[in-house]
C-alpha cells in the first residue's frame, strides 16, 4: 500500500503542512525585518546572524520532516531524492543552468548601464539581505546551499505528494504548493511573492516530469546564489558612484 494515502488522513502530518504553510512566512517576514532594522554599524554581523538563523531553521523544518518520515515509514527516495529518470534528470537542469547563464549575463550588461538612482530603486528591499564581506559570502554560499536542499525537499517533495494524493491530481499539488511557496516568501513583497511562486511551479514540474528532486535542487540553488551575486555587484556600484559623487577629503 502505498503510504502517502494514509499519511493524509494524520493529524500530525496536516500539523505540519499547516506550521509549513503559515509559520514559513511568518518567520520569513520576522528575520527580515530584523534586517531592515539593522543600524550601519551592526549591519554586517547582523546580517550573518540571520544567515546562520535562516540556515538553522530550514534545518529544524527539515528535522521535523525527518521525523514524521521514520513514524510513517516513508524514504527519501519515497520524497523524491533518486536519480528518476536519468536522461531528463540530467537535460532539465543542464537547460535550465543555460538558461539562467544567459539572463546573468543580461542583467549584468543592464546592471553597467543603470543610473545609480535607477539602481538604488531597483535594489530595494533586497539591498539589505546581500552579503558584502567575504565572511558574509561563505555563510551566504552555504545558505544558498541549505535552502536550495531542504526547501525543494519541504515543498516538493512533502508538500506536492501530500496536496497530490490529497487532491488526486500531483499538478493540482504542484499548483498549491507553488502557491505555498510563494506566500512563503511574503517578505519579498508581492512582485517577490509572484515571482516566487512561479519558480515554484517550475521547480514542482521538473519534479514531477524527471521523478527526481535533484534537478528543482540543483536550480534552486543556483537562482539563490546568483541573486546574491548580482545583488552583491549592484551594491558595489551603487557604492562606488557614491563615493565618486561625494569624494572624502
Amino acid at each position: 500500500m502505498n503510504p502517502w494515502i494514509s499519511i493524509t488522513t494524520q493529524w500530525d502530518a496536516w500539523a505540519y503542512t499547516a506550521i509549513l504553510t503559515i509559520g514559513f512566512p511568518l518567520i520569513g517576514h520576522f528575520l527580515y525585518g530584523r534586517l531592515r532594522s539593522s543600524s550601519p554599524q551592526s549591519e554586517a554581523p547582523k546580517k550573518s546572524q540571520i544567515y546562520i538563523s535562516i540556515i538553522v531553521l530550514e534545518w529544524m523544518f527539515s528535522g521535523a520532516l525527518f521525523i514524521l518520515m521514520h513514524k510513517y515509514s516513508l524514504t527519501l527516495i519515497d520524497l523524491g531524492e533518486q536519480s528518476g529518470i536519468l536522461w531528463r534528470t540530467i537535460a532539465v537542469p543542464a537547460l535550465l543552468l543555460a538558461g539562467l547563464a544567459i539572463l546573468v549575463i543580461q542583467n549584468v550588461r543592464q546592471l553597467q548601464r543603470t543610473d545609480p538612482k535607477e539602481l538604488g530603486k531597483g535594489l530595494g528591499r533586497g539591498k539589505s539581505f546581500y552579503p558584502n564581506t567575504r565572511s558574509e559570502l561563505c555563510i551566504f554560499l552555504l545558505l544558498a546551499m541549505t535552502t536550495g536542499i531542504c526547501e525543494e525537499l519541504i515543498f516538493r517533495g512533502w508538500l506536492v505528494n501530500f496536496l497530490g494524493y490529497l487532491t488526486h491530481s500531483i499538478w493540482i499539488g504542484v499548483v498549491l504548493a507553488a502557491i505555498v511557496f510563494g506566500f512563503g516568501h511574503a517578505y519579498q513583497g508581492s512582485k517577490g511573492m509572484l515571482t516566487t511562486g512561479f519558480l515554484g511551479l517550475i521547480f514542482g514540474a521538473a519534479f514531477v516530469f524527471t521523478s527526481s528532486l535533484f534537478p528543482g535542487q540543483v536550480i534552486h540553488f543556483a537562482i539563490n546564489l546568483v541573486n546574491g551575486l548580482i545583488g552583491a555587484y549592484a551594491v558595489s556600484l551603487l557604492t562606488s558612484s557614491i563615493n565618486v559623487s561625494h569624494p572624502t577629503t
